[in-house]
């Protein structure tokens, strides 16, 4: 074996590991759907539109230069990097204490917030859900390569006073992976459930806006995440046409499970 298949054969190695422990993060959530018995409504399917997705040119996605003023090869990184350990010291004595239950909760539970919002059940919603597991692993996949592309360290490795409430997760900071799946998660439920939108991106800027707060990811980190996942739907609007019918199936869903009107007198109760 030559030394670069060795090179080769380590970094694929790296890269499974860190997709892995970025999966296990997200687990739980999807495991207690299947204690409501909700896991028939999933099946494998989204593994077959990540196929899709896999063939799209998602490795090559340009983010904005502005995003980038942390890189030591930067004029006036310090300032750039300066500057956003004082927000995050900021949000550290004046939000976090009061956000921190939901801030733990969304850590390894995230999508039970999507959840709820939408009150998305398996008997009516199914395709919903094959939806949203598929904005996670998409953005499993694509948080992975990015933060192995560009090592960021994390927050607290520059200013360990930052103190975050767990961890910090092992792997690199740039991209922000929650806020990559968070908005994935609500673009593509946009898709299905438009007239959402605002909550949905509210949602989602919440949850990405919570990691600033524990100190484990830096504004840029939380930006990059939102730009991704944008151009992330991008790629599948021009390449990606199971993905998109899949999108009309759970739209449809929701057309459907809504009750008509009626003029119909309201029942008597004795």
């Amino acid at each position: 074996m030559t030394p670069s298949r060795d090179g080769a054969v380590v970094e694929a190695k790296h890269f499974r590991s860190q997709l892995w422990r970025m999966s296990w993060e997200w687990a739980w959530e999807w495991a207690w759907a299947w204690a409501w018995g909700w896991a028939w409504a999933w099946g494998w399917e989204w593994a077959s539109a990540l196929d899709e997705f896999m063939q799209t040119n998602w490795r090559n996605i340009g983010l904005p230069g502005r995003l980038f003023g942390w890189q030591p090869n930067k004029p006036g990184f310090e300032k750039f990097v300066k500057s956003e350990i004082v927000h995050l010291q900021q949000l550290m004595q004046i939000d976090r204490e009061r956000y921190l239950g939901e801030i733990v909760v969304q850590h390894d539970g995230a999508p039970a917030y999507w959840v709820s919002l939408l009150a998305v059940n398996g008997h009516q919603h199914s395709r919903t859900l094959v939806v949203m597991n598929l904005a996670v692993r998409i953005g499993q996949v694509v948080a992975a390569y990015y933060k192995k592309k560009y090592r960021r360290p994390r927050p607290s490795y520059v200013c360990p006073g930052l103190l975050p409430p767990f961890g910090p997760p092992a792997h690199a900071s740039f991209p922000s992976g929650h806020s990559l799946q968070s908005w994935l998660m609500s673009l593509f439920l946009e898709k299905a459930v438009p007239a959402y939108k605002k909550e949905l991106y509210w949602l989602a800027e919440r949850v990405a806006f919570n990691r600033e707060r524990a100190g484990v990811h830096y504004p840029s980190d939380t930006e990059a995440g939102k730009a991704l996942a944008e151009a992330c739907l991008e790629l599948i609007k021009a390449d990606c046409r199971n993905i998109r019918k899949l999108f009309a199936e759970a739209a449809d869903e929701w057309t459907r499970s809504i009750t008509p009107p009626t003029n119909d007198a309201p029942p008597k109760i004795p």
